[in-house]
């Protein structure tokens, strides 16, 4: 009795590793359906590469406040007249006061240099700076922006 239930059983495993076999091996790839497979990697753009790329400008600098290094200043940068009163990018100064905007685009930007890390670093007044990218074929329009934050009485 226990070897015909061993072959049953065996045989119905066998059975079933052919179906599922069958069911994998025609059922995986599926060419007949003509709906897109999913796409693994970079996105690309749905309507091409715009013709030239986007010209960016880099504004770097370095914060300073009581003659020494600022840390962990928020510098942000955004255009009035395109984006009212959000900024547009931002970053913190490093160890070393030093800090790095990626703008898009050209036109004149307000720099703002905000103490968001209370009184770990000092305390200092808020600063806005202006600052133009220069359109012109020669110049890339980078520029260095340095700013000395007053102390907050």
């Amino acid at each position: 009795m226990k070897r015909i239930a061993f072959t049953w059983r065996m045989t119905l495993r066998k059975i079933l590793t052919a179906l599922i076999g069958a069911a994998a091996f025609l059922f995986g790839s599926c060419p007949w359906i003509d709906e897109p497979m999913a796409e693994y990697g970079m996105p690309y753009p749905e309507y091409g590469m715009p013709p030239t790329p986007t010209p960016y400008h880099v504004i770097s600098g370095t914060v300073i406040g009581d003659n020494k290094p600022v840390p962990g200043i928020f510098v942000s940068a955004f255009d009035k007249e395109v984006s009212g009163s959000t900024y547009d990018v931002y970053t913190f100064t490093n160890d070393y006061g030093a800090y790095y905007l990626y703008l898009q685009g050209s036109g004149c930007y307000t720099v703002c240099f905000t103490d968001v890390d209370g009184p770990r670093n000092g305390i200092y007044k808020s600063h806005e700076a202006d600052w133009c990218a220069v359109e012109d074929h020669s110049h890339s329009g980078d520029g260095l922006l340095h700013v000395a934050l007053q102390p907050q009485d």
